[in-house]
């Protein structure tokens, strides 16, 4: 990704709730490759997989976007990935709306806050994510009559007291730049502080998953797709960013 484009595009692929420490330990107890069939690795794998639904939750995302190659540099496929979600019997519930609205803020420190705010990204990640964008610098500058796209699908994974689903957030956000307000008598004691214009446009997607004992008793099927753990999912699924 260049950020040094006026435009930006970001996907981020995250796990949230109360139940993610636990999730996460989960994880890193199934590492791939996935052991022979038949071994007693094979059974010890087998049981942690089915006592963890949000590690086979993350395997079956990863499964439906490899089977529709929704590549994270673009949105290119990323409706059919969603696509693949109705009806699943995995899923139990769905619900979708609209992200639309206007902000003006005057720093932007409350400028990048508000664009997290409304694409979603989770509050521990917006610090390293901004200085990895390097949106102050993006977003620095006179740029009147030349509005910065700012382009993102936040993926996340919400687990929390053994409840889990996926939320989709894709939105669009058009930042334009006016200059302070120039009046007859300026005075040197007041600092005078640009408007930021934040126009947000895009969808929420949330998905409720089946329980925990649907997926332990479907657990091996769902192994046989290809096993991703969620700490591997999270990773292969956010842009990767160099560091300044």
């Amino acid at each position: 990704m260049d950020t040094n484009s006026k435009n930006l595009f970001f996907v981020l692929t995250c796990l949230t709730g109360t139940d993610r420490e636990n999730i996460m330990a989960q994880a890193s107890n199934l590492q791939a490759p996935v052991p022979s069939k038949g071994t007693v690795e094979y059974s010890t794998f087998l049981a942690n997989f089915q006592a963890s639904p949000a590690n086979v939750l993350s395997t079956l995302a990863q499964f439906l976007q490899n089977r529709v190659n929704w590549a994270i540099s673009s949105d290119l496929n990323f409706q059919t990935y969603l696509n693949q979600f109705n009806g699943a019997p995995f899923i139990v519930g769905v619900s979708s709306g609209p992200i639309q609205g206007k902000d003006s803020v005057h720093t932007i420190v409350d400028l990048i806050n508000t664009c997290f705010v409304t694409a979603g990204v989770p509050v521990a990640n917006r610090t390293e994510i901004a200085e990895q964008l390097q949106l102050e610098d993006l977003l620095a500058g006179d740029f009147e009559g030349s509005p910065i796209t700012l382009s993102f699908i936040v993926q996340n994974m919400q687990s929390s007291d053994g409840n889990l689903g996926l939320v989709w957030k894709k939105t669009t956000l058009s930042v334009s730049y006016y200059p302070p307000e120039k009046n007859g008598i300026f005075d040197k004691k007041v600092k005078q502080l640009p408007t930021y214009t934040v126009v947000e446009q895009g969808t929420t997607i949330s998905l409720t998953a089946q329980s925990a004992s649907y997926f332990k008793a479907n657990s091996e099927q769902f192994l046989g797709l290809g096993f991703t753990n969620v700490i591997d999912w999270m990773a292969n699924n956010t842009t990767k960013l160099t560091k300044a």
